[in-house]
């Protein structure tokens, strides 16, 4: 298994997906009021759902509005949300 992950530069390939996925994810936050922040690394994101910018509380059922939504459209087929609902985050995992 670790030739396999060294031979396909696995390690490279998700640390540049992941730099395009961060900077995807960024641009949504700076686009819409109700998302508060992007954390993660990788492969693995979550987005904070708040009630607004200014106020900055979590707001779990837009949090789980959204990730509904997402997961009836799978978003492209390769993401797959999910919740956090006591910090009204949506996690975004790429395979």
């Amino acid at each position: 298994m670790l030739e396999v992950i060294s031979n396909e530069k696995l390690v490279s390939s998700a640390k540049m997906v992941g730099r395009s996925l961060q900077s995807s994810l960024r641009k949504l936050v700076d686009k819409h009021p109700t998302l508060g922040d992007i954390r993660g690394s990788g492969l693995v994101w979550g987005i904070e759902v708040v009630t607004n910018k200014q106020e900055n509380l979590p707001d779990s059922s837009l949090a789980t509005d959204i990730m509904y939504r997402l997961k009836g459209k799978q978003v492209r087929d390769h993401f797959w949300p999910s919740l956090r609902p006591q910090a009204a985050v949506v996690g975004v995992m790429c395979p």
